[in-house]
């Protein structure tokens, strides 16, 4: 669990929010905005799920969100200010994105109607 929360609209817009533990200032804030990134103003005919997920470089943490926009899936790295860090073409329209963990590994998978596609993430 990352403590975020990731909006996503059919217009290729997202949003990530984090999610605020001090209740206790009034009035009460659940989400506080920390970054809006735009894919592209074209409507989508299929709202796919995003995800939201952290990936360890070193000492370090990186937030990432992976985003369907159709065929393509965008990476982008929250921790970096939200640059873009690629752009994948899948072969079929993505409808769910998902951050998986196994043997000390991360990988993205992206789930077609058809199939499943696994990505490793690797940082630099």
């Amino acid at each position: 669990m990352t403590g975020h929360l990731l909006l996503s609209s059919k217009r290729a817009t997202h949003t990530v929010f984090r999610i605020l533990k001090d209740r206790s200032v009034e009035p009460v804030k659940l989400f506080e905005p920390v970054l809006h990134l735009d894919g592209g103003n074209k409507v989508q005919n299929v709202l796919a799920r995003s995800a939201v997920t952290t990936v360890n470089q070193g000492s370090e943490s990186k937030l990432l969100v992976a985003a369907s926009e159709e065929r393509n899936v965008k990476l982008w790295s929250i921790s970096d200010g939200g640059n873009q860090i690629s752009n994948l073409t899948m072969s079929d329209v993505v409808m769910d994105v998902c951050g998986l963990s196994f043997n000390h590994r991360k990988y993205f998978a992206f789930l077609s109607d058809k199939k499943v596609n696994m990505y490793e993430m690797l940082m630099r």
